[in-house]
């Protein structure tokens, strides 16, 4: 018998959906000394690699520092919320790679959560920045209307009102096309 191939699309899919690791590394020191470093699930939608949105679903930072006098204890946690928006310009190398990079905004929110207050936030204040992003994602695909693969991502903060970060982040990247 004759292997079966699936034929090739020929442009770059309209929309693709993707679920992600990430990773966001203080650049304040203070921040950086309360924790070392934030992670947590990222879920988004890219249409045709321009326009991103994304948004950091539990992001939960490691466990307060013992050393830090004030907040230290067992369950106190930093929780974050955020949203990010991007504009980005993709350049496809073939059609399994495409490279990006871009700018946008990211508007975030975060709590610190005390032990005896169970997840009372002790305080909450907005972090928002400018962000700058690239990235490059691989597909491959599963079916004439839907591919999937892999995105990797690094993201920086500017001018946040309290700490701007590194982000990191990889992924599952989906696409189905009526």
């Amino acid at each position: 018998t004759q292997p079966v191939f699936i034929q090739r699309k020929t442009e770059i899919p309209t929309t693709n959906g993707f679920i992600s690791y990430k990773l966001l590394v203080p650049k304040n020191k203070t921040f950086k000394d309360i924790v070392d470093s934030i992670d947590g699930l990222n879920c988004g939608i890219s249409w045709k690699n321009i326009l991103n949105v994304s948004g950091d679903l539990s992001a939960v930072g490691d466990t307060v520092k013992e050393s830090n006098e004030y907040l230290a204890g067992d369950d106190n946690k930093l929780n974050i919320k955020a949203l990010e928006v991007s504009i980005t310009c993709p350049l496809s190398l073939s059609y399994c790679f495409v490279v990006y990079g871009g700018a946008g905004g990211r508007f975030e929110s975060i709590a610190v959560n005390g032990g005896e207050y169970g997840e009372d936030a002790i305080a909450n204040f907005g972090n928002s920045a400018y962000l700058a992003t690239a990235g490059i994602k691989y597909t491959v695909d599963v079916s004439k209307k839907s591919s999937l693969g892999v995105d990797i991502n690094y993201g920086k903060t500017f001018s946040a009102k309290y700490t701007d970060y590194d982000m990191y982040r990889i992924g599952l990247l989906f696409n189905y096309e009526d």
